[in-house]
């Protein structure tokens, strides 16, 4: 019987550079609605330190300025939890067309202008209020023949759970790390639309009693289920998928799997055009002999994107999963 246990778990939500010469990937075509930062740190593996970081909301809060035009009709909790709810659900590009409907800012942030005209916009269309732009609103959105330009709005959730699993038994340990993706796409030519994963990384290990000039020893062909037989190097971002189960992310010509499929509002699966995206990952090795006394460091990179089967990529979102620590 083996045994579970969570290891501290560090995460980021970095917007990289899309001008990585050595990622062929990335001449993609690019929707120029997008927000993109030049943040090389996501190509590079140099950090082994653990950084605690918050679970779910994939990201950093930006500090609000509290004047605003709009007068609040949601208390300053409820704008708080709003604020956290729209930036885990709506990434820059759809942020800005979310703004864009609304007649606000357009900021490309989840901000208190924000939360504030959601809530507004609720209130006049029957909507529960409460300024967190869910599916509900998200619906009437789509619907509202008054806003246009809203083809590429989108929800787009990660959520990365918070811990590695070390999950021991039988003289073999499972490290894992737990992510979830949601999407939701505009209604009425889902069908348009589909979702693809990419991964790069580095695993290793640090012997027992290895000096502080020792290197660590790459693990990275242990991922033998990857596409093409192992784990990427960062920066060499590649599709993700698991060759086992001839699958790979998003793929609507696929046939679903628990963890990767479509499905309609009612939660059944159409894979040609359900309108809803689920997909759950546990990044990581199953069934490793390990030793007291060695060190682990996983750093593993994903992006996410939604497709348009015209316009190329319309939404995107990048997290990592790392942790470092000892047997």
């Amino acid at each position: 019987m083996k045994t579970q246990k969570k290891m501290k778990l560090k995460t980021h939500h970095i917007e990289p550079s899309t001008t990585n010469k050595q990622n062929p990937h990335f001449f993609t075509q690019m929707n120029t609605n997008l927000l993109l930062n030049n943040n090389k740190a996501f190509f590079t593996h140099t950090d082994k330190s653990t950084v605690a970081h918050g679970k779910g909301y994939n990201g950093i809060l930006q500090k609000q300025e509290e004047s605003v035009a709009t007068l609040a009709i949601i208390n300053d909790d409820q704008i708080r939890s709003a604020i956290r709810y729209n930036q885990f659900m709506y990434p820059p590009a759809q942020m800005i067309l979310l703004q864009k409907g609304l007649g606000i800012t357009e900021t490309g942030r989840s901000d208190r202008e924000t939360a504030i005209a959601v809530a507004h916009y609720q209130d006049t269309n029957g909507i529960n209020v409460d300024g967190m732009a869910g599916p509900n609103t998200f619906a009437a959105i789509h619907a509202d023949a008054s806003i246009t330009n809203k083809d590429d709005l989108i929800l787009f959730s990660v959520n990365v759970r918070d811990g590695i699993s070390l999950t021991t038994g039988g003289g073999t340990t499972d490290m894992l790390g737990h992510f979830n993706v949601e999407i939701h796409l505009p209604p009425g030519n889902c069908e348009d639309y589909e979702y693809r994963q990419y991964i790069c990384g580095e695993v290793e290990l640090l012997p027992a009693g290895a000096s502080a000039t020792t290197p660590f020893i790459s693990l990275n062909s242990l991922f033998t289920t990857q596409p093409g037989g192992s784990l990427p190097h960062i920066p060499n971002f590649h599709q993700d998928g698991n060759t086992t189960l001839n699958s790979k992310y998003g793929h609507r010509k696929k046939s679903a799997l628990p963890e990767n499929k479509y499905i309609d509002a009612t939660g059944n699966i159409d894979q040609e055009h359900g309108c809803i995206f689920k997909g759950e990952d546990f990044p990581g090795i199953n069934g490793r002999i390990t030793s007291p006394g060695e060190t682990y460091d996983f750093d593993l990179r994903f992006m996410g994107e939604v497709r348009h089967k015209t316009r190329g990529r319309v939404a995107e979102r990048w997290w990592n999963v790392q942790s470092t620590f000892v047997i």
